[in-house]
């Protein structure tokens, strides 16, 4: 996200962006943008990942009163203010321990991912068809 929104910034085109713009292109219409229809937001039925924040750090003296919270966050917030995480509705981490997961385990869950993300899937060829020609017709309007 925090890329997402440091990009934003140097194109005049995209308007200003926000701490919940930036937050939605991370979530909800982040997974639109992956044909994901099971994730992205809170609702009934939905996979749900969750982080929960020490916000101290973020709120010190440096912070304004009117400053948008949620765009410090993904600004100026850092790994170490994670205090638990829960993915796809199991807690996976809680200050610093990893819960019901040993350390080979996560890296194992984690190659896993990797290698995962870099499969094309059975629908793959087709997104990748509709995702070029969407930014093809796209680009010709833009042009014209």
């Amino acid at each position: 996200m925090r890329l997402g929104s440091l990009l934003a910034r140097g194109n005049a085109a995209a308007g200003k962006s926000d701490g919940a713009a930036t937050f939605l292109m991370g979530t909800d219409a982040g997974a639109r943008a992956m044909f994901v229809t099971d994730a992205g937001r809170l609702t009934l039925g939905m996979k749900a990942d969750l982080v929960a924040l020490d916000l101290s750090r973020l709120r010190g003296t440096y912070l304004d009163q009117d400053t948008d919270l949620l765009g410090a966050v993904i600004a100026r917030g850092l790994g170490s203010d994670v205090l638990m995480t829960v993915v796809d509705g199991v807690e996976r981490y809680r200050r610093g321990r990893l819960a019901d997961l040993r350390r080979n385990q996560a890296a194992e869950l984690a190659a896993k991912a990797a290698a995962a993300s870099r499969s094309v899937g059975e629908d793959g060829s087709f997104a990748a068809a509709e995702i070029a020609e969407a930014l093809r017709s796209h680009y010709v309007r833009l042009a014209q």
